[in-house]
């Protein structure tokens, strides 16, 4: 049977079997949208539908509009990992210079309260990110890292 899939303002006419789940939609919806399977979410007479669901058995008639959107969800995880990267790096970039402070033995009040006022900043950004796995452990130690560059700085003798 033919289906139209409305994405991003555009109208696509898919051919699927009326027997045909969700996920076997999205198989073929993989080449019209550009999408992998797993960021596909596809709704039916306004409700999103699971990759499990029958076409005929939830209303889908030849002719039927379907629409797909990105899984937000599914974009959050790559945002996610790319803003530890970045904070990562900027936490990387402020390690060289407490490495630069601490080597000398002294520094300046004002020096000292603002690096310690930035890396406290990097330790909340990285808190505020919800995380699983890997990217979990990565800023797990990039805290473990500000941690040890704050005791450093607190070591510091003041000018």
């Amino acid at each position: 049977m033919k289906v139209t899939v409305a994405y991003r303002g555009k109208d696509h006419d898919v051919e699927v079997d009326s027997d045909a789940t969700i996920l076997q939609l999205k198989d073929l919806l993989v080449a019209v949208c550009d999408l992998p399977v797993e960021a596909q979410k596809v709704f039916f007479r306004g409700r999103s539908r699971q990759d499990v669901d029958v076409l005929t058995m939830i209303g889908v008639k030849p002719f039927s509009k379907l629409m797909l959107n990105k899984d937000p969800k599914w974009a959050a995880k790559g945002a996610e990992s790319d803003k530890v990267d970045v904070i990562v790096q900027s936490v990387n970039v402020l390690g060289e210079e407490v490495k630069a402070v601490v080597s000398k033995g002294r520094t300046s009040m004002k020096q000292k309260l603002r690096l310690q006022e930035l890396l406290t900043q990097k330790m909340l950004a990285l808190d505020a990110l919800e995380l699983e796995g890997e990217i979990k452990l990565k800023r797990r130690e990039a805290i473990r890292f500000i941690d040890k560059l704050c005791s450093d700085i607190e070591s510091l003798k003041v000018d």
